[in-house]
């Protein structure tokens, strides 16, 4: 049973009679009308409403009585009455405002465009507010069987009216009161004028006061001015139009379903395709009683949510439209609950109702007659060819079933009931039950578990273990990996245990390197892995094809396992690593009249514990006036990267390179490369890392400090020589 919202609990419980009709043009609310909306020169807006408040005119309703509709506008001729727990406040010429209370009854004589008006209150109770005074000449007059009421501007009220008197009461400026006669005529000689705070009371023939208003006049006020019963109303609507929404969604979805069914239908006669054609008539089949369940689900969420939804109007309409369904198979038999409710809804032109209740109920009504007259065109185009192939179909209907996963494609191949990854088709084709999970005895995973996590680089590898298919027909299984962007990578012809290097998928260069996701807690690679196998049609057609070759013929030729997901994630490491410089033997140079020591100074570059070093630039300082920079090799840790040196001859070198694409991120410590130097003048001088920057091969920055240096001196034995300088530099 459909639980209501307690708010709409709340209306049901003030017994506002909410017909189907009055829900429909009640949806005007749901399009927010301006309070105090400009009314035209001489309409009457009818501004808000609740409940059960209808409209009567002689010829625009042929004297019938119809629910009214919010922000609709009436003039002189028309009649408006209201039910039990029901208001409406309507908005007159120069915004003048009168609210008429339950079970109460009005009728417009006439209206003027200055605000003027002419009124019959026939039952019930009104709140007249003339808010803007009339032009001179102009007056607003309201009539009841006992009483006539004449004002130019003011405030009062008329409660229990009825053809034997009424109460009026006073709460703004004065009313002039008159009685009438039998014939409704006013005797001027009877005036009685109600003012503020007096109450009077309009018996037949007489007028009682004014008298000091009691306690209820000011009750009487409030209960007028009270908006609640509007905005329970107003909410209960709302609230209804909520919970129809998922039902015009499940109309939507089933004719868009049969559309997609009649297209498919043409496709396979055209190509002559008779068993998908057979198994799409299956599929039809289970439409009938899917649009049989949603009529009824329908039907019993209305007699749930308000058991008066049609008023037993005088027309003659009355509640058989949810007499329910009979037990029948044939839809054709319940479907009339439809076309009846279509009768009423395709008489309502309005054009707001587009937006409200209206459209919802009746695009449900209309969109389940167009699936209804597809099913009924579908069953007459197949009905010559089930004749032919009835043994098959009853065949099918003891196997087949909807599918499970709506956004499966709506292609007979696809149709997996059980989820497991193989096509019922397929699963009839090898003997198996298409509503039964197969995946345990048919293709089964067995390593690694679904979700498994590896951590690169600790996991190196992963191993991917299946049990094998118990048939002689499978020709090769295939393992399908695919990342989370879709990227795919198939190794072809795998055995049973597998083992794939993490390096190769996750690895700078990797198969899937482009679809890692890094952030700032490190880097993580989402796939799903399958097994795929290759069937042998000669073989395995060799006894199924003479006797069944429909189904030989729409066999697909491969069987798939279940997916499962695998992921692989590498945490950033927080690196501090530290670059050194050590002298390649002696770092000194001395000079007696000749060159002792060797012309070439080597000093090399070393690097403390790095992880995934991808890129770099380091600067090496040193006095130009003392060394000259010859070149620079790489060597160690950089031998298989590119490396640049660049000296500006300033005493600057600057040593740059990279990982070469596909290789792997540089990883460990020691030497990375040697700088030589030729003595240039005698003198001392330091060499030493300036500053370095370093990345990893997501460009995330590596710390680094520099870290020893070396003191190089030339000098000699005997002091400095005149022309040294020149016997140094070559």
């Amino acid at each position: 049973m459909f639980l209501l919202s307690p708010v709409l609990e709340k209306a049901m419980k003030l017994n506002i009679n909410f017909g189907l009709t009055g829900i429909l043009l009640a949806a005007l609310l749901l399009a927010a009308v301006p309070a105090h909306a400009q009314s035209d020169a001489f309409g009457v807006v009818i501004e808000r409403m609740a409940g059960t408040v209808e409209v009567r005119h002689s010829e625009l309703t042929d004297d019938e009585w119809r629910m009214a509709e919010k922000g609709e506008s009436i003039g002189a001729g028309w009649k408006l009455r209201t039910g039990d727990e029901s208001k409406v406040q309507l908005l007159f010429p120069q915004d003048n405002v009168l609210i008429l209370k339950q079970n109460s009854e009005l009728v417009i004589d006439r209206l003027s465009a200055d605000g003027g008006a002419s009124l019959e209150a026939l039952g019930g109770g009104i709140l007249v507010n003339i808010q803007n005074a009339l032009s001179p000449g102009s007056q607003f007059e309201v009539k009841t069987p006992t009483a006539l009421a004449v004002v130019r501007g003011t405030e009062w009220g008329m409660d229990e009216i009825d053809e034997f008197d009424c109460i009026c009461y006073g709460y703004d400026g004065t009313v002039a009161l008159y009685t009438v006669d039998t014939f409704g005529d006013p005797d001027p000689d009877s005036r009685v004028d109600l003012t503020i705070d007096t109450e009077v009371l309009a018996s037949y023939g007489n007028l009682q006061g004014p008298d000091p208003a009691g306690s209820g006049a000011q009750l009487f006020r409030d209960e007028m001015l009270d908006t609640s019963l509007y905005e329970a109303y107003e909410q209960a609507l709302q609230d209804l139009a909520d919970a129809l929404r998922p039902f015009r969604q499940r109309a939507d979805d089933l004719y868009d379903k049969l559309s997609d069914y009649e297209r498919e239908w043409s496709r396979y006669e055209r190509n002559d395709q008779r068993f998908q054609m057979l198994y799409l008539y299956v599929q039809v089949l289970y439409a009938w009683d899917e649009l049989d369940e949603l009529g009824e689900d329908y039907a019993s969420f209305l007699k749930d949510a308000e058991p008066r939804m049609i008023l037993p109007l005088e027309d003659g309409l009355a509640n058989s439209a949810f007499s329910g369904f009979d037990d029948s198979s044939d839809p054709r038999d319940s479907f009339n609950w439809y076309r009846d409710q279509l009768e009423l809804l395709e008489g309502i032109s309005s054009p707001e109702l587009r937006d409200g209740i209206g459209e919802l109920l009746r695009g449900i009504a209309t969109t389940q007659r167009d699936a209804y007259e597809i099913l009924e065109g579908f069953m007459d185009d197949a009905e010559p060819f089930i004749d032919t192939n009835q043994d098959l179909i009853d065949q099918l209907q003891g196997l087949i079933q909807p599918s499970g996963n709506p956004a499966l494609s709506l292609r007979w191949k696809l149709f997996d009931t059980d989820n497991d990854g193989i096509s019922d088709v397929d699963e009839t084709m090898l003997g198996l039950d298409p509503f039964d999970n197969n995946s345990d005895g048919f293709i089964t995973l067995l390593d690694p578990d679904d979700g498994e996590e590896l951590l690169y680089p600790d996991d190196s590898e992963v191993e991917f273990v299946f049990e094998e298919l118990d048939t002689d027909f499978i020709e090769q299984y295939d393992l399908v990996l695919t990342s989370s962007r879709g990227r795919q990578w198939v190794a072809r012809d795998v055995d049973n245990d597998t083992t794939v290097e993490t390096e190769f998928l996750f690895g700078n260069g990797g198969i899937f390197a482009d679809d890692i996701v890094a952030d700032g807690s490190g880097r993580r690679l989402d796939l799903t892995w399958q097994i795929v196998a290759k069937v042998d049609e000669d073989e395995l057609f060799a006894g199924i094809a003479a006797a069944n070759p429909d189904f030989a013929s729409a066999f697909g030729g491969t069987i798939a396992s279940e997916v499962r997901q695998l992921a692989i994630s590498a945490p950033f490491i927080d690196q501090q690593v530290v670059i050194d410089l050590e002298g390649v033997g002696r770092t000194d140079v001395t000079w007696d009249g000749q060159l002792f020591s060797p012309d070439t100074l080597r000093i090399r570059g070393l690097i403390s514990d790095v992880s995934d070093l991808r890129r770099w630039s380091i600067t090496v300082l040193f006095d130009p006036n003392v060394l000259e920079f010859e070149r620079g090799r790489r060597s160690g840790l950089f031998s298989g990267s590119t490396v640049f040196f660049s000296n500006n001859s300033s005493g600057v070198v600057t040593i740059s390179g990279q990982v070469p694409a596909g290789d792997a991120g540089i990883t460990g410590n020691g030497e990375i490369f040697v700088l030589e130097f030729r003595p240039a003048e005698l003198g001392f001088t330091t060499v030493e890392v300036d500053e370095a920057e370093l990345s990893d091969s997501f460009d995330n920055p590596i710390d680094a400090e520099p870290g020893d240096d070396v003191d190089v001196s030339v000098d000699s034995v005997t002091g400095a020589t005149a022309g040294a300088r020149d016997r140094f530099k070559r």
